[in-house]
């Protein structure tokens, strides 16, 4: 991550919570919340820095599940490939609302609630980007079943990461890339509002930018 990451990072105070209380505790050894400051996510819902940790690793949890089965692999790693954003980014919660839907019937599946509900549950994250930060990691991932789903709330935060048979990986540090092909969901720094001419893409890819994310860091 870059330095505007960092910042952003340590500015977000997490969030978390199905706000009606519909998010299943699915997780294994998931956190229990824990008093703390409080902020809003996109969708207004108000709630601790516990809550949101639990709810993000339930989140990346029900993720790596979903990602067991191939078509929501491919479907991922099309829309990876062709996002034209800075590392190949993809805006979580529009995504899993749209040509996602894959990725959340499995989440929704795991969780077992409609996808209407998993979605709901997903709003009282913050807003989180979806994306392979290692380049070497984006290079050589195929879409196969060789892949871990990480997610932290901040920088230097060691992430919590999952296998795709829902299974704890542990990582051991924030700034260096574990071996296998990850998947991150990272508060997001991107504005994707704003849609990246090729050339400014171009630019993004090869002055300065890290293409896919920078081999030296784990998320």
């Amino acid at each position: 991550m870059g330095v505007r990451t960092r910042g952003i990072l340590y500015r977000l105070v997490m969030l978390v919570g199905c706000g009606m209380g519909c998010v299943p505790d699915v997780g294994p050894e998931a956190p229990k919340p824990v008093s703390g400051l409080r902020a809003e996510s996109p969708t207004g819902v108000s709630t601790s820095d516990g809550e949101q940790q639990a709810l993000l690793e339930r989140v990346t949890r029900a993720v790596a599940r979903a990602l067991a089965h191939p078509s929501a692999r491919s479907a991922v790693f099309r829309a990876l490939h062709s996002s034209p954003y800075r590392e190949h980014k993809l805006h979580f919660r529009p995504y899993l609302a749209g040509p996602g839907r894959q990725l959340l019937a499995g989440i929704a599946a795991d969780w077992g609630m409609t996808e209407d509900a998993a979605l709901a549950a997903v709003d009282s994250l913050i807003d989180m980007e979806f994306y392979m930060p290692v380049k070497e990691h984006f290079g050589r991932w195929t879409g196969d079943s060789n892949l871990i789903v990480a997610a932290a709330l901040r920088d230097h935060e060691i992430p919590v990461a999952f296998a795709l048979d829902g299974s704890r990986v542990t990582l051991h540090s924030a700034h260096e890339a574990p071996p296998t092909p990850t998947l991150g969901i990272v508060p997001s720094e991107t504005d994707f509002s704003q849609i990246p001419g090729p050339l400014l893409q171009q630019c993004q890819e090869n002055c300065g930018g890290t293409g896919g994310g920078d081999p030296q860091v784990s998320i």
